[in-house]
């Protein structure tokens, strides 16, 4: 199980989800099927460049495990959805998703067409019951605000994505990790900074919580850290 958290806390955001601060992490669930679509894609076109050896991938298969093994959390979600045909895995910090549509009542109301108990609604998803959530994780706006992107950027990316600034940090595996933790590249939440004061804000602000949460593994299991903390009341 270690690879799966460590795909899912380090690499997409997790930790920061795990920890507090982000909303909700969600990570596409990959399947055989997809997968081997891609491996003939790429030997069709060797013009493409790819990794020396390829990118080992534990997502799928440590999702597969954990779903049948995992408790309830009193704090967080862990789920997976459909969404239009494709599936992923949702990763929900319950406090954080109340207290993000309490402040953003009006926004994602406008969304949603309808008023809603964010208490209830959070209640809903882990039961399973998911119109709502489809209908706000299929919006741009409503993604970038629950997903920790910054609410300036959400509201101007769908009319304003070309005119990107870039990532906010590089996440090409080819390229050594700004951070790493049980070695393995440790990322901040990976978003496009359309709004540039907003987003040096969130950068600052990650990078700094990156180092708090790495000081918490800092010489422990990985894995028996995240299983406390995911369990903790």
């Amino acid at each position: 199980m270690t690879g799966f958290f460590e795909e899912l806390l380090l690499e997409h955001g997790g930790a920061y989800t795990l920890f507090g601060s982000k909303p909700i992490t969600i990570e596409d669930l990959i399947s055989n099927e997809d997968f081997e679509k891609v491996r003939i894609y790429l030997q069709e076109h060797p013009e493409i460049e790819t990794i020396q050896g390829g990118i080992e991938r534990k997502f799928e298969e440590g999702w597969n495990i954990w779903k049948t093994r995992m408790k309830k959390s009193s704090r967080f979600i862990l789920k997976e959805i459909d969404l239009n045909g494709c599936h992923y895995c949702v990763f929900m910090n319950k406090k954080a998703v109340v207290e993000t549509l309490l402040k953003y009542y009006d926004d994602f109301k406008q969304i949603v067409g309808k008023d809603f108990d964010p208490e209830q609604e959070v209640i809903a998803f882990s039961k399973g019951k998911t119109s709502f959530w489809h209908t706000l994780l299929l919006d741009h706006k409503a993604q970038g605000i629950l997903f920790g992107y910054g609410y300036a950027n959400a509201s101007k990316f769908y009319n304003e994505c070309r005119k990107s600034l870039g990532p906010s940090e590089n996440n090409d595996p080819r390229l050594k990790a700004e951070c790493v933790l049980n070695n393995k590249p440790f990322r901040i939440p990976i978003f496009s900074i359309i709004e540039e004061n907003e987003s040096q804000k969130l950068i600052k602000f990650y990078k700094e919580e990156r180092e708090r949460i790495k000081s918490i593994y800092q010489g422990r299991d990985f894995l028996t850290v995240t299983i406390d903390k995911l369990y903790q009341n």
